[in-house]
């Protein structure tokens, strides 16, 4: 990244002016700003747009919208290329020395020889520094900023050599999950704290649905705040007309009028519990800023923001970080995704419920999302008419690609989960080092899974097809389920052929030489293309890759959002696969 732009992030300006008699002099300085720990830029190869970018090289959907989002608390996590971190000097802060080495980690060994490590700064424990190092300036109190601009350019990785970084930061990911919440670092304790709350978090929805509820809770509420049940009769008041809205609009039949209003009473206490304990942690974190910044608590500047956060943006970026942490839990979602719809074409199903809520529900939820992809695209679209540098924006063709990731790294992080405890489990009990990428990493492996993992989407869609239409074996089976596989098939389709066949067409046998009919060398030169396999790979490609077949592919997935909806109203099952898909989509 070019050191102007680094240092318009990491510095405030003070201007200081000053009048004469003749002119006005005004002079700028810049100032580090040391609670930036660095900066990130997006990852740009030019040899890889868009368009041909078939196994999002450029993780676009991560830095065009994740990261805009996660820069509004200053947590985008450090992604190695396109970073610039802010290095303090060896010989500044409480331990300065000239030396590279800590006298304080001497170790005598067994054979004799003392051992003493070298001062790093970037935590080498495992094979993703870069997200190791990010988690240690969070924990610390640091924050982090984005830049959304083409600063810096890089050299596209192989195919193989992609896949293998994929499950190389999976592997890590997992490894450094094991290493954090099972150790004793300096403010790891707030991680825990953020995994606690969050499954706290999943507590409160298991009690709304399963246990006890929260009607109880509005009564607390009621006589302990406002003295009387004045409160919770509003409560029921209002649980009482959405009842009946639900009911005048068809959502529900009149016999079940009560158990809505139950629903309604349970939901509104649960938001009453949200809104307690957001107060609750406002003002103990409030507390927290007080002790550490203006008590006695916080003179010891090492200690400072490492105890409890001290604001509301800290406790974001704790959760970003323990999203990074945890996000390979989630893998099974898309063989959940896959095999259920499987499961629904070749099994019958079953359903008791009414349609007319889904639809409502499933428009709230894709108006929230598209609203936001739209507004993100917007912004970046008026940046970038304003800025220097060239500013990424949110395409069609990215949201794409991120769906097709979302179903090829589902093995490579079922692997790397295995991978990943096998190297903690040898580092904690044997003391081999991890932090290094063993023979240029697993790139055959994860290739091989991928190519396998896609071609069996590919083929099981052209067999679903082929038994639904041309048998009776599927007769059972509800053009839904069809629909949702096609879906899947075609989603993987581009990464499937480009791993297996390439974009680079490929020769043919040139024709018979000699004196011949001008019908007999046309018969031969045809039954010799039909008996050429590169003739048929040529031709694959040519479809799979022509920009009308990747045009009509990328617009299934904002017309399945947009169609599902609206055809639950005549085909209810498709309410179960829309609420799933909402629920895979969050993730």
């Amino acid at each position: 990244m070019p050191a102007t732009s680094f240092s318009q992030t990491l510095c405030t300006r003070r201007s200081h002016s000053s009048s004469g008699s003749s002119r006005t002099r005004i002079e700028q300085e810049q100032e580090v700003d040391t609670s930036v720990a660095f900066t990130q830029c997006p990852q740009y190869y030019p040899e890889m747009p868009d368009d041909v970018d078939f196994l999002d090289t450029n993780n676009s959907n991560f830095f065009r919208m994740n990261c805009m989002l996660r820069n509004c608390a200053g947590g985008v996590s450090s992604c190695g290329t396109g970073g610039t971190w802010l290095i303090r000097d060896r010989r500044a802060g409480i331990h300065g020395t000239d030396s590279i080495w800590d006298m304080e980690s001497v170790e005598m060994k067994r054979q004799g020889f003392t051992q003493c490590i070298e001062y790093t700064f970037f935590h080498e424990s495992c094979k993703v520094e870069d997200t190791a190092s990010s988690l240690d300036r969070v924990v610390k109190g640091k924050h982090s900023q984005y830049i959304n601009r083409r600063l810096a350019y890089g050299m596209a990785k192989d195919p193989v050599d992609y896949l293998a970084a994929v499950q190389r930061w999976a592997e890590g990911g997992v490894v450094l999950s094991l290493q954090t919440f099972l150790g004793c670092e300096e403010g790891i304790h707030m991680i825990w704290m953020t995994f606690i709350l969050f499954l706290s978090f999943i507590g409160s929805l298991v009690n709304l649905v399963y246990g006890y509820g929260y009607t109880g809770l509005l009564e607390e509420f009621s006589f302990r705040v406002f003295g009387g049940d004045l409160f919770y009769v509003a409560m029921v008041d209002v649980a009482t007309q959405l009842s009946d809205w639900c009911v005048a609009y068809g959502a529900v039949e009149e016999v079940y009028k009560y158990i809505f209003i139950d629903m309604f009473l349970n939901v509104q206490g649960w938001l009453i519990a949200m809104l307690l304990f957001f107060v609750v942690l406002t003002t103990i974190t409030m507390a927290s800023h007080y002790l550490h910044h203006c008590a006695c608590c916080g003179r010891k500047r090492k200690l400072r923001r490492t105890r409890f956060p001290t604001s509301l943006a800290q406790w974001a970026r704790l959760l970003i970080t323990m999203d990074n942490l945890t996000y390979f839990l989630w893998f099974w979602t898309a063989f959940f995704w896959v095999g259920f719809n499987y499961y629904a074409v070749y099994f019958k199903r079953y359903y008791h419920f009414e349609a007319s809520g889904m639809v409502l529900f499933s428009w709230m939820m894709q108006v929230l999302s598209w609203s936001m992809v739209i507004s993100a695209t917007g912004r970046y679209r008026m940046d970038q008419s304003m800025a220097a540098n060239e500013v990424f924006f949110l395409s069609l063709t990215n949201i794409w690609r991120t769906t097709q990731m979302f179903y090829i790294t589902a093995p490579l992080t079922a692997y790397s989960i295995v991978m990943g405890i096998s190297d903690f489990l040898k580092n904690r009990m044997l003391g081999v080092d991890i932090s290094y990428w063993v023979g240029g990493d697993r790139g055959a492996v994860s290739k091989a899974m991928t190519q396998w993992w896609t071609l069996l989407l590919v083929l099981a869609m052209i067999v679903t097809h082929i038994l639904f239409w041309f048998t009776e074996l599927l007769i059972h089976a509800d053009v839904v389920g069809i629909f949702i596989v096609t879906f899947i098939g075609l989603d993987v389709m581009h990464p499937c052929a480009f791993l297996w066949l390439g974009v680079e067409a490929e020769s043919l046998p040139k024709p018979a030489a000699g004196p011949m009919p001008a019908w007999v060398r046309l018969l031969r030169r045809t039954l010799q293309l039909l008996l050429c396999p590169a003739f048929w790979r040529n031709c694959m490609r040519k479809v799979v890759f022509h920009p009308r077949t990747a045009l009509i592919v990328q617009w299934i997935g904002p017309l399945q959002n947009v169609l599902m909806p609206i055809l639950t109203i005549w085909m209810p099952e498709l309410g179960i696969n829309n609420a799933l898909l909402l629920l895979a989509s969050v993730k």
